[in-house]
């Protein structure tokens, strides 16, 4: 579900609610085909989720000399 950048300011219950449902609903379906394998394998491929980002978002600093 993609939302607008005015979704960030809806305050509205209903829609708070809503927010509330669909992470419930994505977690419960994440549990569903993982729950087997917590604790024993790996459940997210943390490389292809972050590749192609560039080194801004890879937590490096900004000034090297400080390594």
């Amino acid at each position: 579900m993609k939302l607008g950048e005015s979704s960030k300011m809806n305050v509205e219950w209903a829609f708070l609610t809503h927010l509330r449902e669909l992470g419930r609903e994505t977690a419960a379906s994440w549990l569903n085909r993982n729950h087997a394998d917590i604790g024993t394998r790996s459940t997210v491929d943390l490389r292809r989720m972050f590749q192609g980002i560039g080194p801004q978002h890879q937590g490096w600093p900004i000034c090297k000399a400080a390594f």
